[in-house]
């Protein structure tokens, strides 16, 4: 049973059809209660920073059930595109604090050389240069729409990389932790074949 977080930024229409095309069973569902019963738990995310963190906030108890679960090391926690981003620690997006789960922040996307912003479209996603981590099916290419992005400082969480004019980070894992910059649930075969290995995880 996937449960998806429904605080009101996520896209969980597309998601939850992509779950079910896979044959998982799916609750959506902001009662911290449900949520921290869950076996595997979805953040997804989109939209400004500090509205979502915000909403989360608004939410009695939400943000502490979050913050246990990526702390917890038994539940399966899966942040998508803005919710990769809320697992951090803050974004030069806004003034609000992320769930602090993951040790990182995020910076916009630097606006010069004609680079466009925000990244919208299809980029490649590579695993790190010396590990093998396909078994997360980070390999090949996903579907993107963020202004701010992950800048690479080695750390060990640091597990898909992409580029868009600068090279970032697109996929963290940490234990029962994972994050992806890109949407899976608009990433055709490459997108399912990432939620399978969520699933199988």
């Amino acid at each position: 049973m996937i449960t998806l977080v429904d605080y009101g930024c996520g896209n969980l229409g597309s998601l939850s059809n992509m779950f079910e095309y896979l044959g998982a069973g799916v609750q959506i569902t902001s009662d911290p209660d449900i949520i921290s019963k869950a076996s595997r738990v979805v953040l997804p995310g989109v939209g400004p920073f500090d509205v979502a963190a915000s909403k989360i906030d608004s939410i009695d108890g939400l943000r502490e059930c979050l913050v246990e679960l990526g702390e917890g090391k038994t539940v399966l926690l899966l942040g998508i595109c803005l919710g990769m981003q809320l697992l951090g620690k803050t974004s030069d997006e806004g003034q609000e604090q992320g769930l602090g789960i993951l040790d990182f922040g995020v910076q916009r996307f630097p606006i010069s050389g004609g680079l466009k912003v925000p990244h919208v479209g299809w980029s490649v996603v590579n695993d790190e240069p010396e590990g093998n981590h396909t078994e997360l099916g980070t390999i090949g290419r996903f579907y993107f729409s963020h202004s701010y992005y992950l800048p690479s400082h080695g750390k060990p969480f640091e597990f898909g990389f992409s580029s868009h004019g600068v090279d970032f980070v697109s996929v963290v894992k940490q234990e029962n932790v994972v994050g992806a910059q890109f949407h899976p649930e608009k990433s055709h075969r490459f997108g399912r074949e990432f939620l399978q290995s969520f699933l199988e995880l």
